[in-house]
């Protein structure tokens, strides 16, 4: 499962030098200086190399005490990034018919902090785990790129600021194709970012743990994180991610799924937590205690653009969202809140409660849909509260989620041409590769196809952003394809091409059946 399908790829530096791991590097010299000669410990490439050089690394499993310069079972030895190098794993390596090739199921490349490799079914034996199994510390900005790498068994629970999986303080890595999984820490278990504008781009978090932030952890940062997976973590306070401390993260095309803990199943955001959280899903997280999707507390003002929270679920209170109090003002557009429970059931104060939202152009599940009230400012808001017709919001196993799950817009939604163009931001991350970040809104949605469509069989409600933006958006992470297109074909009797089977389309056959009726027309 992916967040969206544009792949991101690193060619590796420019000018310097290129240098190969390979544990199965035959020899006799480990130099790196071509897959027969590589290094087989990433450490030592690490040791040798410098700003502008590349780290090529084959598939296997590399360990941070591993190398000339570390002591074997030192926990605190750690994979520490170098400024300007590059560094891609999952190759095919030396052996193979093109050793260059890289495919990220066939050839993984692991960073394992099991130092002593007896973990035990990722649960006990971990007290001997590495703290921080890759590190972007103590350098004057880590700008380094770690591309097609697992992370995986570190153990930082002891560690101020947690980071587990990775850790940055200071710095500016860019994190590309990777997965944390199974990592443990107080705080951070999959990523630690503090004062650092880390950019985490198409990785997955999955079965991290941690007291807080059981994904992603950010104190004192702006990192921007961009078609993310965050899935199944664990964390008391921030299942899939916890934001703290004047923390402005930049949200594009995740996904929280299945993340769970005491409040903020998918993300809780704590004292001056501002994220922008653009074309996102949160589906499936579930608390003890509030927020089951996403936890607000002391002047934290998430802003959440064409965003789809369903099927999230609170003990307490805020299956959809928890606000803890008259200081948080989250910013809710084009939106979609639905099927969220909490010991309320799933009224509108399931979906969003507490605190002053401000919401338009959003569509909120509401106690009772035909006493004509809707929820947060009604129709001056262009808010609804209509069914918005996902495809199948809990999947064929009837479990939010879960991979089943189709989270997409039925044709007839009344979500579609409902969103407000203005609101849609500039496309920071470039998500079309097309170079445009200062004058394009947002192009694509979380699939990655065209996000501003114009379904000519409804009546716009919405507002377009004219001239450039006419075609109005839909609410929810995902645009509905034009009726017609290949991902949303004619219905097989859709004889008149109008997306429905109806009376027109009778009378087309019937009047083919008649014309053609005589013998020359077999």
């Amino acid at each position: 499962e992916i967040a969206f399908e544009r792949v991101f790829t690193v060619s590796g530096a420019t000018g310097g030098s290129i240098y190969y791991v390979d544990q199965d590097a035959p020899g006799p010299f480990h130099n790196g200086a071509s897959w027969k000669w590589a290094f087989t410990n990433l450490q030592d490439a690490l040791d040798t190399v410098v700003a502008g050089d590349t780290i090529l690394v084959a598939e296997g499993t590399h360990k941070p005490d591993q190398g000339s310069s570390v002591t074997p079972g030192d926990r605190t030895a750690s994979f520490q990034l170098r400024n300007g190098v590059t560094l891609i794993g999952s190759h095919a390596g030396y052996g193979q018919p093109d050793p260059d090739a890289r495919d990220f199921e066939a050839t993984p490349t692991f960073l394992d902090g099991d130092l002593l490799g007896n973990d035990l079914w990722g649960i006990i034996f971990r007290d001997d785990n590495s703290h921080h199994v890759v590190s972007a510390t103590g350098c004057a900005s880590c700008d380094s790129v770690l591309d097609g790498f697992i992370i995986t068994c570190g153990n930082a629970r002891t560690i101020q600021y947690g980071g587990a999986g990775m850790y940055t303080q200071f710095g500016s890595p860019t994190v590309i194709n990777c997965t944390f999984t199974e990592n443990q820490g107080q705080y951070g278990a999959g990523m630690s970012t503090r004062f650092s504008s880390t950019v985490v781009i198409n990785c997955t978090f999955l079965r991290n743990q941690a007291g807080s932030g059981g994904g992603m952890y950010n104190v004192d940062s702006s990192p921007m994180i961009v078609g993310c997976l965050f899935i199944e973590n664990i964390g008391a306070v921030g299942g899939g991610m916890f934001n703290w401390h004047d923390c402005s993260p930049t949200i594009i095309n995740c996904i929280f799924k299945a993340n769970t803990g005491s409040r903020g199943g998918g993300m809780e955001n704590y004292y001056r937590a501002n994220p922008t959280i653009i074309n996102s899903i949160f589906s499936g997280n579930k608390v003890t205690s509030y927020g089951g999707g996403i936890s607000n507390r002391t002047n934290s003002n998430p802003t959440l653009i064409n965003c789809t929270l369903v099927g999230n679920m609170a003990d307490s209170i805020g299956g959809g969202i928890s606000n803890g109090d008259s200081t948080c003002f989250p910013t809710l557009v084009n939106c979609v809140l639905w099927g969220n429970t909490d010991s309320n059931g799933s009224g509108e104060i399931a979906q969003i409660r507490g605190g002053i939202p401000v919401v338009s152009f959003s569509c909120i599940q509401d106690d009772d849909p035909n006493d004509g009230y809707i929820p947060f400012g009604g129709v001056a808001n262009r808010n609804i509260d209509d069914n918005p017709w996902l495809v199948d919001a809990d999947g064929p196993d009837n479990t939010y989620g879960t991979a089943d799950d189709n989270l997409r817009l039925s044709f007839g939604s009344p979500c579609v041409d409902a969103g407000d163009n203005t609101s849609v931001p500039l496309d920071v991350a470039d998500l079309d590769n097309d170079g445009n970040i200062t004058a394009e809104r947002i192009p694509i949605d979380l699939d990655g196809y065209e996000r501003f469509l114009d379904d000519l069989h409804v009546t716009d409600t919405g507002l377009p952003a004219l001239p450039d933006y006419p075609k109005v958006i839909d609410m929810g992470a995902y645009e509905l394809p034009v009726c017609g297109d290949a991902r949303h074909p004619y219905p097989r009797s859709d004889l008149n091409h109008d997306c429905y089977v109806s009376l027109p389309d009778l009378a087309i056959m019937a009047l083919d059946w008649l014309i053609c009726s005589a013998p020359e027309c077999e």
